[in-house]
């Protein structure tokens, strides 16, 4: 698996994976800040109309450090 590996997360999944609300996720997204620790806004994919942010390209390796073993399946990866 290469270290510029992601997957795609909803904001929805993403938010409860960090322990934030979509709100302060969407916040810190728009203001190009942090959020619990992480660098939210790089993973951002907006619409192409650029108002609203479609979903997130989490890397894998975060993706193991937040979901427990179980749930990598759900995401794609089969480590």
């Amino acid at each position: 698996m290469a270290d510029d590996d992601t997957r795609k997360v909803s904001q929805k999944d993403l938010a409860a994976m960090i322990d934030r609300t979509p709100g302060a996720l969407s916040q810190a997204v728009r203001r190009t800040h942090f959020c619990a620790g992480y660098p939210v806004f790089e993973w951002a994919e907006w619409h192409p109309g650029g108002k609203q942010v479609m979903h997130y390209e989490v890397p894998v390796q975060v993706l193991k450090e937040l979901l427990p073993t179980e749930e990598y399946t759900s995401y794609g990866i089969f480590d």
